[in-house]
């Protein structure tokens, strides 16, 4: 599919079903028999951002020239270790002073108002060459 149509209509396609699986999960029941139709949505749902991060993966390789790509690969390693840091903190303290179901919610909203807008400003790579041809 996303040679088809494009893997940047795929991955805005995805993400509503990362949100409806990080949904379930706030919206299961807190015990019982009950839970593990939510548990298994979630499952389900969330299988898809391995899809995600494929093409991701892809798109980078194709954006980026072979020759920068260490570069590439290094500056994002240092962002996300950098970012990895304190993200366990603040998720502890949005569980503990908020409340655990906005752990979710920061989550969905960190991808809706910072990783869709950034996805939408890269250019769509289905009909690109590759980038050190």
């Amino acid at each position: 599919m996303a040679d088809r149509y494009g893997r940047k209509k795929l991955l805005f396609a995805l993400a509503p079903l990362a949100y409806l699986a990080n949904l379930s999960l706030v919206l299961a029941p807190s015990a019982g028999a009950s839970t593990m139709p939510f548990q298994f949505l979630y499952g389900v749902l969330f299988g898809f951002n391995s899809i995600n991060m494929a093409l991701v993966s892809s798109m980078a390789a194709e954006i980026m020239p072979k020759d920068q790509m260490g570069r590439w690969i290094g500056t994002i390693s240092l962002f996300r270790g950098l970012l990895g840091i304190p993200a366990p903190l603040i998720g502890g303290l949005i569980w503990e002073h908020v409340g655990p179901q906005y752990v979710f919610f920061a989550a969905i909203a960190v991808d809706v108002f910072l990783r869709l807008p950034l996805l939408a400003s890269v250019r769509e790579t289905l009909h690109l060459a590759s980038a050190g041809d």
